[in-house]
């Protein structure tokens, strides 16, 4: 599962959030804002960070312009195929 450091913090408030950690690894961009933050064991081991992620890009940013037709602007950011595949099957519609 791919995460920015936003979702890892709030994961706490996932619902069955230990039936996840048991079942995949997570990646999660943007280390840097996370140095003094406790991480629990389970979490620690199913976790790799993507050092200098310098690329602004948010699944919020992305909703908001799917939501407002605005595909053009997130071209850049997605393969064709998953832009195709979000408007077949008419996702965060």
């Amino acid at each position: 599962m791919i995460l920015g450091n936003d979702q890892l913090l709030n994961l706490k408030n996932w619902k069955n959030i230990n039936y996840i950690l048991s079942k995949v690894k997570i990646l999660c961009f943007n280390r840097s804002v996370l140095k003094n933050i406790e991480l629990s064991k389970s979490l620690k081991y199913n976790l790799k960070f993507v050092e200098n992620f310098n690329v602004n890009i948010s699944s919020n940013m992305i909703r908001g312009n799917i939501l407002n037709k605005s595909f053009a602007n997130i071209e850049p950011m997605l393969d064709k195929k998953v832009i195709n595949y979000i408007k077949e099957k008419k996702i965060y519609v």
